[in-house]
């Protein structure tokens, strides 16, 4: 039995801007590869630990929110303070987990929607984070990381019907304890369009998946043996190809509330 306590204070400076602090507490518990026991894939082989534990999370945060008739912005501000901290130990062939100290995280999101044009909007939002890592049972493991990603979505009203909407999102390299994650940043670009017809009955929609082939993660270890020699791990793996799926649903009848 445990109590998860949480408050959350707002301030309207007027009709259009708000301040807000936030506190929670939170659990987050293992996924189901960090507990069984073993699990063999042609890659990297997996052993979990059933004896994790969760992850108790004191979580603060502060944030800003501005609307007007043709932007919004929601800054928000945060602190988190873990308990039991679950990493993972990458070997060259395993991957291993365990509860192991405690991690301070600060970061920041940003969300700017902007609407120049009747046809057009456009929203970025953006997070960006730093972490510190301490009482690891492994030195090795206490250290800082940090990583972030940028995101961009534009909307078109085409003149003729329907909603064109693109969107890209920019990971730039992400720091890790052993290494780094996405050595050269990753860009990944999807398409979709989609069109309403015969009294909105009809709806097709389009859409293209890793326009630019690149959904792939990258990753680099520096590893140092307990005999003092250090190996650099190099792996790659590649998610999905450029896909085009089409979608059609059509209402039958009317319903009324």
């Amino acid at each position: 039995n445990r109590i998860y306590p949480s408050a959350h204070l707002a301030y309207l400076f007027n009709t259009y801007s708000s301040f807000k602090f936030a506190y929670s507490t939170r659990v987050n518990r293992p996924e189901l590869k960090m507990l069984d026991s073993y699990q063999f894939s042609s890659l990297v082989d997996t052993v979990g630990n059933p004896d994790l534990k969760p992850e108790f999370v004191d979580a603060f945060e502060v944030g800003y929110i501005l609307i007007q008739d043709k932007y919004k912005i929601d800054l928000n501000l945060y602190h988190h303070n873990i308990k039991n901290l679950i990493q993972w130990y990458n070997d060259i062939d395993i991957v291993r987990y365990n509860n192991s100290g405690k991690g301070n995280l600060n970061g920041i999101d940003i969300m700017l929607k902007v609407s120049p044009l009747t046809f057009l909007d456009l929203t970025f939002s953006g997070n960006y984070y730093k972490s510190k890592i301490k009482n690891s049972t492994e030195n090795y493991l206490n250290d800082n990381t940090s990583g972030g990603t940028i995101r961009g979505i534009s909307m078109f009203k085409m003149p003729h019907g329907g909603n064109l909407e693109i969107s890209g999102t920019y990971q730039p390299p992400k720091k890790i304890t052993t290494g780094t994650i996405f050595p050269d940043g990753k860009i990944t670009m999807d398409m979709a369009y989609q069109i309403s017809l015969y009294d909105e009955r009809l709806k097709l929609t389009c859409k293209i998946i890793n326009i630019l082939d690149s959904d792939t993660y990258k990753q680099n270890i520096i590893q140092t043996e307990d005999d003092g020699n250090i190996y650099s791990i190099d792996s790659y793996r590649k998610y999905n190809n450029q896909t085009f799926y089409i979608t059609i649903q059509y209402k039958f009848g009317n319903i009324t509330m």
